[in-house]
C-alpha cells in the first residue's frame, strides 16, 4: 500500500492503511554434487533458513545453513561440495607401482616396499571423507643387510681361527714326546727309527 496517507475534507483518509508483509526469500540455488534439505518450496518467510548437503564423496565448503533476511536476499552464498581426494605422501621404499599422488574417497589401495626394505603398518590403507588415510600410512623402512654379514664373518673367522689354534697345538704336543707320524713307522720314538741314506744316479 501507500506509505503515506492524509485526511481529506470529507473526513476519510486519502488512502487505504498499508499492510506490513513479511519479506520473503526466493528458492535458493541448486548446488553442483549437493542437495537442498528441509521443507523446500518457491518462497521463504523472513528469519527461514535452509541447508545443504554433499553426495558421497564431496565436501562441504562453506556454510551449510543460509537464512532470508529482511531485505529478502538470503544471508551469504551458498556453499560449494569440493570431490574427496586423499594426498598419498612421499613415502621412501614404496614400490613404484603406485601411481599418482591423489586418489579419490573410498579408494583402496595396497602398498609394498622395494627390495631391501620392510613394511611396518598394514598394507591396504583407504582413502576417508576427511582426506586422511585409514589406517595411517604405512612405512618402508631400510632393511640391515651389512650388520648381518658383518657379524657372520666374524663368526666364521672366530670358528676358522679356534680351529686352526686346536690344529697346531696338537702338533705340538705330539713333537714334545718326541713321536713322529710316517707311513712306516707310526709313533715310535725319534732316536728308533733307523736311519736312511740316499744318493744320486750318475
Amino acid at each position: 500500500g501507500t506509505a503515506s496517507i492524509y485526511c481529506t475534507e470529507s473526513g476519510a483518509w486519502s488512502h487505504p492503511s498499508p499492510v506490513c508483509q513479511a519479506m520473503k526469500c526466493h528458492r535458493p540455488p541448486n548446488i553442483a554434487n549437493g542437495n537442498l534439505k528441509g521443507n523446500i518450496s518457491d518462497t521463504f518467510s523472513y528469519g527461514a533458513s535452509v541447508s545443504y548437503s554433499c553426495n558421497p564423496g564431496y565436501s562441504l565448503v562453506g556454510n551449510a545453513f543460509i537464512n532470508c533476511t529482511a531485505s529478502g536476499t538470503w544471508s551469504q552464498p551458498p556453499p560449494q561440495c569440493k570431490e574427496i581426494k586423499c594426498i598419498f605422501p612421499e613415502v621412501q621404499g614404496v614400490k613404484k607401482g603406485i601411481k599418482g599422488n591423489t586418489y579419490r574417497f573410498g579408494t583402496n589401495i595396497t602398498l609394498e616396499c622395494d627390495d631391501g626394505y620392510t613394511l611396518e603398518g598394514i598394507s591396504q590403507i583407504q582413502c576417508q571423507e576427511d582426506f586422511s588415510w585409514d589406517p595411517p600410512v604405512p612405512a618402508c623402512k631400510l632393511t640391515s643387510r651389512k650388520s648381518g654379514s658383518v657379524g657372520l664373518g666374524v663368526a666364521a673367522a672366530g670358528v676358522l681361527l679356534l680351529l686352526g689354534a686346536s690344529i697346531v697345538w696338537k702338533i705340538s704336543s705330539k713333537q714334545k714326546e718326541g713321536y713322529y707320524r710316517t707311513y712306516e713307522n707310526y709313533q715310535r720314538p725319534l732316536n728308533q727309527i733307523p736311519e736312511q741314506k740316499y744318493s744320486c744316479l750318475p
